[in-house]
């Protein structure tokens, strides 16, 4: 298909980009892209119906900050090998710090409208901070992400993000007043009251 911009894009299965989303935030991943430019997430269960650029996203930007990106083609073999070589190294060291750290973030549920690209830095995260919010955000789309680490449960065993593990049940209360609606590759949410937001794009909504 052609994506929001006009160029060719090829689409990743949704149920794939889900798992592997889900598998990031388990287990160091390393993702070889040989579509660089091309290999594409639509994070709308509807592809025809998602409008605008933000429901598409390119391979390096829906894994960023969760998983080590390489694009390889058109890459020879020894590049290859130079590519585990970092990603072992990549695998030795923490990239996030800890829960407010906005790498935590499910950038495709979360609407940041001037990316996310600045965050390895720590003059940028603070600038994300200081514009959204730290414990308690509010994203371009109105949306309120409150932490309560009091109130954390469900979801299995521990997320981690890049190395820094989360504490069990750790997710944000995501809010509004008059309702919204979150979509995920294979879901549309809409919700009433809250949900339950997890950092692998889990949802648990209240009243959905």
């Amino acid at each position: 298909m052609r994506s929001a911009a006009g160029r060719p894009a090829v689409l990743i299965r949704s149920s794939a980009a889900v798992g592997l989303y889900r598998a990031m935030h388990k287990k160091s991943i390393g993702v070889l892209d040989f579509l660089p430019g091309e290999a594409t997430v639509c994070t709308h269960p509807f592809p025809d119906r998602a409008v605008g650029r933000r429901f598409f996203w390119a391979a390096d930007a829906y894994v960023r900050h969760k998983a080590f990106y390489v694009p390889v083609q058109p890459r020879e073999l020894a590049d290859l090998t130079t590519a585990l070589e970092e990603f072992e190294s990549w695998c030795s060291t923490v990239h996030c710090e800890d829960t407010r750290d906005p790498r935590c973030l499910p950038f495709h549920l979360f609407r940041a409208d001037d990316g996310s690209g600045s965050l390895k830095t720590s003059d940028g995260r603070d600038r994300f901070n200081a514009r959204y919010g730290t414990t308690t955000r509010t994203d371009d789309g109105g949306l309120g992400w409150k932490l309560n680490p009091h109130e954390y449960h469900g979801h299995g065993d521990p997320l981690h993000v890049a190395g820094c593990e989360l504490p069990k049940g750790f997710h944000w209360d995501v809010s509004n007043a008059d309702g919204f609606t979150l979509w995920t590759p294979e879901k549309e949410w809409r919700v009433k009251r809250y949900a339950n937001v997890y950092p692998d794009g889990g949802i648990r909504a209240a009243t959905a």
